[in-house]
């Protein structure tokens, strides 16, 4: 069976999920960009970025006995978006492209299955 590419990313950080030029699905993200334009990391909202902060302090207090100010736990963060960050992601893209495809390919066995047989004209 022949998927047509349904998943793509355009430069504007958009990206689209279409069947058969029909778009499904469109969100955007935010990059932050070096000074050669180059994607970096995910930037994230503040309050997710306080949240996330507040529990890599908790986590080095409780799992290590360490207290770390908010510049560090914010250092932490910023390295594991920059550096770790996009493997997860390119993961999340291949498992969605994947669930997606088994999908189509659930749909259009089903749509298939309500074909009626056509019987041919004898002409005796």
């Amino acid at each position: 069976m022949y998927i047509p590419k349904a998943f793509e990313v355009n430069d504007n950080s958009m990206a689209s999920l279409s069947i058969k030029g029909f778009r499904l699905y469109t969100t955007t993200w935010d990059f932050s960009k070096d000074s050669g334009g180059n994607s970096m990391y995910i930037r994230l909202p503040k309050e997710s970025k306080d949240q996330i902060i507040y529990k890599i302090k908790d986590y080095f207090y409780n799992e290590r006995s360490e207290e770390i100010g908010d510049l560090a736990a914010g250092n932490l963060l910023d390295f594991v978006l920059k550096e770790i960050g996009p493997y997860f992601y390119n993961q999340g893209v291949k498992d969605a492209k994947e669930m997606f495809e088994q999908k189509m390919m659930s749909l259009e066995e089903d749509i298939q299955s309500l074909e009626r047989p056509i019987i041919p004209y004898n002409k005796n």
